[in-house]
């Protein structure tokens, strides 16, 4: 039904509808489908697809696909406790959510559990060699923001042993990306001659 719900969404095989999509995401999501609740999660919280905006259903609906699992609404609704946006903020789940994210291979919620090491963020001690460890599992799937993060660390010997060579090759990675941090970054380093 998920997928069925997906091709109303985008109009893959049939005609795009968004209120067609959002009655086979509300079935699926009825019967336990962790995905169908996260995109009726999404769609909420951004008042998207025909539905008005609501914090208060988008929060539901994340809530219903967290408690299964689902590292992506784990990572949203961790998201949303640290900074209390549409939730009364809440460092101690923001973490629990983010932790269980991340053993869920969540880059995003690795990432962001990295920052929050390495600035002693949300009642984390901290800990260079933590965020370092939790860059590194978000920079091998890809994420841009732990790349840049990664060629920091290398840059400073941060938690690390300082490395030009190992900053350069993961500003570089970021940069590919778009990102504009690593992209001023290597310019600096070339101007250092590093």
């Amino acid at each position: 039904m998920g997928m069925l719900a997906q091709r109303y969404r985008d109009g893959v095989g049939v005609k795009q509808s968004d209120k067609k999509a959002i009655e086979l995401y509300e079935m699926a999501a009825k019967r336990g489908h962790a995905s169908a609740q996260f995109n009726l999660g999404l769609f909420y919280y951004a008042g998207s697809h025909g539905l008005t905006q609501s914090f208060k259903s988008g929060i539901k609906y994340f809530t219903l696909a967290a408690n299964q699992g689902h590292s992506m609404a784990q990572t949203n609704l961790g998201l949303m406790y640290a900074i209390g946006d549409g939730i009364e903020q809440s460092s101690k789940k923001a973490v629990e959510l983010l932790e269980m994210a991340a053993k869920g291979g969540s880059a995003t919620a690795q990432n962001n559990l990295g920052q929050y090491y390495s600035k002693g963020m949300h009642g984390l001690t901290q800990s260079p060699k933590r965020a370092f460890e939790y860059y590194v599992l978000a920079a091998a799937q890809g994420n841009a923001d732990a790349q840049y993060n990664l060629g920091v660390f290398y840059c400073n010997g941060a938690g690390v042993e300082q490395s030009y060579t190992k900053a350069r090759e993961w500003l570089t990675k970021a940069a590919a990306q778009g990102e504009e941090h690593a992209i001023d970054a290597l310019k600096q380093l070339d101007e250092l001659g590093v």
